[in-house]
């Protein structure tokens, strides 16, 4: 019997995604995908990464509380977030440029994915698709908009207003980003600048 390459092929007639076991999974797998820089970009911190390396050790400083001889017929994970409902207790941080590893919808397919997994969307201030069309593309999706103070007080404000009026729940005021870090990871890939033909949307008007 000669040797058969076996491929597994999804709806679509696109190559299966790799098996994803736990969160890690996800990392390991963009590091095979993304081009070098870009995934550089994405997963490296600042100057020598210790505020990145005590992030990740803290967050294993946090344990599930076992219960016993509960009932376990109603189990949810659902939670409430200042008052908003949330069917799971994580939700998507605002993080920018999603165009850069979802090209044709960027943000917009982040958005939907919250919506269906029934918790928080956060769109970022440096995102690839302004806020009008997040909202319109996911407009089921609890969707929050993050604001950093910028020098312009008037544009801070104005970005603000578009995101209530496009709905938005709440929003994420960035405080910490008076000057951003240097990444050594960028400096060494020379990755200075976003690529054509993607652009900031909210920094059109400035």
């Amino acid at each position: 019997m000669s040797n058969v390459e076996v491929h597994t092929v999804s709806e679509g007639g696109r190559p299966a995604p790799p098996e994803i076991i736990n969160v890690s999974d996800y990392q390991a797998i963009a590091r095979q995908t993304l081009p070098k820089p870009l995934y550089q970009y994405l997963a490296s911190g600042t100057d020598d990464e210790q505020t990145l390396s005590e992030n990740e050790s803290a967050f294993k400083g946090w344990y599930l509380r076992p219960r016993t001889m509960r009932p376990v017929d109603k189990i949810t994970t659902s939670t409430t977030l200042f008052g908003q409902r949330m069917d799971l207790p994580v939700f998507i941080s605002p993080a920018g440029v999603h165009a850069l590893c979802e090209t044709e919808h960027g943000e917009c397919a982040s958005a939907r994915a919250a919506g269906e997994a029934g918790t928080i969307f956060g769109l970022s201030q440096h995102s690839t698709r302004s806020i009008e069309q997040v909202a319109k593309e996911a407009p089921d999706t609890n969707l929050w908009y993050q604001a950093y103070i910028l020098k312009d007080r008037d544009m801070t404000l104005k970005l603000v207003k578009r995101a209530k009026e496009a709905g938005y729940k709440g929003i994420f005021l960035t405080v910490d980003s008076v000057r951003f870090g240097f990444r050594e990871a960028d400096a060494r890939n020379a990755w200075n600048a976003l690529p054509s033909p993607h652009r900031l949307f909210h920094y059109d008007d400035v």
